[in-house]
């Protein structure tokens, strides 16, 4: 798959691509409390952005990290490790990926999770975490 490199004009398609990616993401994650968030300049309605649609699994505490990893791994992704950023574990696309993206798991309210939601919550007039586990209103699936 090649990798859009270039900022274009906000895609009404994006919010579509995300829901298609988490579709694909639930049946693997079943019952894991977790939330799939559209996280990045792509979740910015009107924002010119990379085309890379930004995920984040988001489940509400740190022993819950290792089985959506499991749960990913089983769903052909690659986990990739931290990358350098303790608390956002980051994986490589299964070569079946509906659409680029980039995809990380994350602790709610933890410091990557805050980093991920910081723009689409100023520029959205939304709350971003505030990383004492109260969640911010966001394109989600939450399932706890």
């Amino acid at each position: 798959m090649i990798v859009p490199a270039e900022v274009v004009e906000y895609d009404p398609r994006w919010p579509l691509w995300f829901e298609e990616i988490r579709a694909r993401l639930t049946p693997y994650l079943g019952d894991l409390p977790h939330q799939v968030e559209h996280v990045g300049s792509t979740a910015v309605p009107g924002l010119a952005a990379k085309s890379i649609i930004d995920v984040d699994v988001v489940v509400p505490a740190a022993e819950l990290v290792p089985p959506a990893i499991e749960r990913l791994v089983a769903a052909g992704y690659h986990h990739e490790g931290d990358q350098g950023i303790p608390g956002r574990e980051a994986f490589a696309l299964p070569p079946d990926a509906v659409h680029y993206h980039h995809l990380y798991v994350v602790v709610e309210g933890n410091k990557p999770h805050r980093d991920h939601t910081v723009l689409r919550g100023t520029t959205c007039g939304r709350t971003p975490p505030t990383g004492n586990g109260t969640p911010s209103a966001s394109a989600s699936s939450r399932i706890y």
